[in-house]
């Protein structure tokens, strides 16, 4: 019967009318290390939360996968037993019952969480051996991450959300779901564990136009700098063009400046000067500028 699925399956395929997607399959070994290898090891990490303030909303699921990798991004082992580093999963019953969006979003009910506590020690004895840590929007499971526990604070971080190109390589959306259909695919996910795998097994695949892997694109960039330039005094009438260039407001409630600001390469940092004073000053400017590296980017530091 599996036999004829398939058949189904190809000959649907066959058809203009119709596209197939197949379950995501994540493999404990995507690629075999040479004895020259100098391997790495990483630890993918999520969150499931009670919503999506990071100051304030509760972690209730938390999963840490070990892989290995080597510095040009090439992906070797997945899982505790594959690779031989710790993993963990763990769920926390939060102080509040679930809202129905929570329940709907991850799977999780009020009873599957109740008298569930994580063990920040299996957690830390996780983290501790990775050399980079990333994560599907880092931005957001960071700062949660830190919140769990300090050890965080001090590895690197990358993210598969912000630093792999989906749109630019043809993908619409660049949610795991979507990311998973651009690649034929399909899994369930919205559970920290599940997720956790699937992306790892989306990174280990050649991108649809550029041929390389995500995670070798993320690794390249995460161990780039980045620069943060503060457009202090911009004029008003120029937000329309900084918004659209890329730039955030910050409204320094936060002790940071109140002005437009924007991440760029550490390449990059002449040429988005010259626009600045070419679209918005109108004048030669010397502006106050952050370096951020995979230390402390993502994390509500900076």
């Amino acid at each position: 019967m599996h036999d004829t699925y398939k058949d189904i399956a190809r000959k649907l395929e066959a058809h203009h009318d119709f596209r197939v997607l197949r379950r995501l399959q994540p493999r404990d070994r995507i690629n075999e290390a040479t004895a020259e290898v100098d391997i790495r090891n990483g630890l993918v990490f999520d969150v499931e939360t009670t919503g999506l303030d990071t100051e304030n909303d509760e972690v209730i699921e938390v999963a840490a996968v070990p892989f290995t990798f080597s510095s040009d991004g090439r992906l070797f082992s997945v899982g505790a037993a594959a690779t031989g580093l710790p993993g963990y999963e763990g769920l926390q019953e939060p102080p509040a019952p679930l809202s129905e969006d929570i329940k709907n979003l991850t799977g999780l009910t009020d009873e599957m969480l109740a008298g569930q506590r994580i063990n920040l020690s299996e957690l830390e004895a996780a983290a501790e051996p990775a050399h980079l840590v990333i994560a599907h929007n880092a931005g957001f499971d960071r700062k949660f991450a830190e919140r769990l526990s300090p050890i965080f604070q001090e590895k690197a971080w990358g993210c598969s959300f912000q630093e792999v190109p989906w749109r630019e390589e043809g993908f619409r959306h660049q949610s795991l779901e979507a990311i998973a259909i651009g690649f034929g695919c399909f899994f369930d996910g919205h559970r920290a564990g599940e997720d956790c795998r699937a992306l790892l097994e989306l990174l280990s695949r050649p991108l649809p136009l550029s041929g390389r892997t995500g995670f070798s694109v993320l690794v390249e960039h995460a161990r780039q700098a980045t620069i943060r330039i503060w457009a202090e005094g911009a004029p008003f009438e120029k937000k329309d063009a900084l918004k659209a260039r890329g730039y955030v407001w910050s409204s320094g409630e936060d002790g940071r400046l109140r002005c437009w600001y924007r991440d760029v390469p550490e390449t990059g940092y002449d040429e988005e000067v010259a626009w600045l004073e070419r679209e918005v000053y109108l004048y030669s400017v010397d502006l106050f500028t952050t370096r951020i590296t995979a230390k402390a980017r993502y994390s509500g530091r900076v």
